[in-house]
């Protein structure tokens, strides 16, 4: 008997996507926060499996691969790179180069701007909430990590000193000149993606006065 894992056998058609229908397509994804893991998760690597990517995130697989549905018929995701292992096929799921260049360059910045002054009020909530529940999956990945790792791990930790966690409060004037190189910031992040996996993790979370 063979094993044939892949549920997205249906065929999908995606035609390349370049400049703002890129950004288009990740704020329509950034409105799901199991899309926006997903996707996060294949920005960070060259590849992935729904398998793999079902382990890191603790979600069915089935829901994976609905999702991944989604990504490619975006054209955010390639079709799947296919490997035959003994009795079965494993299939290899990234984003596609258009995304992966679109997301890297200066110009992304400017187009997810275009993109968001055309949003309504209750669409950008939608957004926000998904990114801070985004954050809230990350932050409690990052703490089970913590909680596993081997202690000799935490010791080279402190030692380094190569972790940093600080929520503070500030004025509005600072809260803004700080918020301008925070995007400095993620925009020069953002062009170094494409040298290779991003293991690391740096997370802003700046929030303005709301009354």
């Amino acid at each position: 008997m063979t094993n044939m894992p892949g549920r997205d056998d249906e065929k999908t058609s995606v035609q390349a996507l370049t400049g703002e229908k890129v950004a288009e397509a990740y704020l329509e994804t950034m409105k799901n926060v199991t899309r926006a893991a997903i996707f996060d998760q294949l920005h960070r690597k060259k590849e992935l499996t729904a398998t793999e990517i079902s382990k890191i995130l603790s979600m069915d697989v089935d829901v994976v691969y609905y999702h991944m549905k989604f990504l490619r018929k975006m054209a955010l995701v390639s079709e799947p790179r296919v490997e035959v292992k003994g009795n079965y096929i494993e299939k290899y799921y990234s984003l596609t180069p258009e995304t992966r260049k679109s997301i890297a360059g200066q110009e992304y910045g400017k187009l997810e701007e275009q993109v968001l002054d055309r949003m309504g009020p209750e669409e950008f909530r939608r957004v926000l909430m998904t990114a801070f529940a985004l954050i809230q999956s990350l932050t409690a990945g990052a703490a089970n990590q913590i909680k596993r790792v081997d202690e000799d791990v935490i010791a080279e930790i402190l030692r380094k000193r190569n972790i940093s966690i600080n929520i503070v409060g500030c004025t509005e004037e600072y809260y803004y000149e700080s918020l301008k190189k925070l995007r400095e910031i993620v925009r020069t992040a953002g062009e170094a993606a494409n040298h290779g996996e991003m293991s690391y993790t740096i997370a802003f979370w700046a929030m303005p006065k709301i009354d």
